[in-house]
């Protein structure tokens, strides 16, 4: 029988390399992929905060897994707009896994390195949980509330970056639009960060899922090798892309009227590598990474 898998924010830029990721193994996965505020083809439109929408859902599709992408991630809004954001993340997290549970569904939770405050890398998944931000704290509480079931899985992940149709729509692609403008800018080379493709995520989630319910619960780690500052980051498109970095100026002091984000979270892996096995744990690098999402672009 195949895994019938249901994915939350799949019009997402992770949402949607997972759900293209499990639509190319057909023989193992059924997936429906819901989307919101941006509709694509394909997907199934629902609001997350709406209780009846998700009841409905879930009792249709009847999933064995729940892979929940759908987040409000920037933690400037977070920061800004609480109440809205505490709706999405706690509130739909909460009934999510409510759902799954009585339809004996697993759930997949993505979360972020953001859960730690950055003094004391690398983390494991033993690492006691300190978040600077509102974002943070909201996943700190969603992933207490996916592991109250035993069963259910939390994979934290660093900046993400991947296939995008509009750059800003990473933190990392976003980057670039500086990079080619030339105007003179300076940027944070301050915080230590480990940009990770989505593809490389989106494998990563189907060998978990092939496994979901087999494998031990809990939390799990996945994160690019490479530590790179946002600076380096611009740099490394500059190379690929052949383009002068000349206007880019290093950020070397803190802004104080940022939010707050981790100085360096740096995930330790070992226990998905051990659990996985290397075939599952790929990682691309990030020039190589960055050429493929950014090319159309140049």
């Amino acid at each position: 029988e195949r895994t019938r898998v249901l994915i939350t924010g799949a019009s997402g830029l992770l949402g949607r390399a997972v759900n293209h990721e499990l639509q190319q193994h057909k023989d193992q996965f059924e997936t429906l992929g819901l989307c919101f505020s941006r509709q694509i083809e394909g997907l199934t439109q629902c609001d997350l905060t709406s209780i009846e929408d998700t009841l409905r859902i879930v009792t249709q599709s009847k999933p064995h897994l729940v892979v929940h992408c759908a987040a409000e991630r920037r933690p400037d809004i977070v920061e800004k707009q609480p109440d809205r954001a505490k709706q999405l993340n706690d509130g739909a997290t909460e009934r999510l896994c409510q759902l799954a549970e009585e339809c004996g569904a697993t759930m997949l939770f993505i979360s972020t390195d953001y859960v730690f405050d950055g003094k004391n890398p690398p983390y494991d998944e033993k690492s006691k949980p300190s978040p600077l931000n509102a974002y943070g704290e909201s996943k700190v509480r969603c992933e207490q509330e996916v592991l109250r079931r035993r069963r259910n899985l939390v994979l934290r992940v660093p900046v993400l970056y991947g296939d995008t149709a509009d750059v800003n729509e990473s933190a990392v692609t976003c980057l670039f639009a500086l990079v080619k403008a030339g105007v003179p800018c300076t940027i944070d080379h301050i915080a230590k960060r480990y940009p990770t493709h989505c593809a490389d995520v989106a494998n990563v989630v189907r060998h978990l899922s092939l496994r979901a319910g087999r494998i031990d619960g809990g939390v799990y780690h996945f994160s690019g090798n490479e530590c790179l500052t946002k600076y380096e980051m611009c740099l490394a498109m500059g190379r690929v892309f052949g383009l002068s970095t000349d206007h880019v100026a290093p950020q070397v002091e803190p802004d104080s009227s940022a939010t707050l984000r981790p100085v360096d979270a740096r995930l330790s892996c070992q226990r998905l590598e051990a659990t996985l096995g290397p075939e599952a744990v790929q990682r691309r690098s990030f020039e190589e990474g960055i050429r493929q999402c950014l090319a159309k672009f140049v």
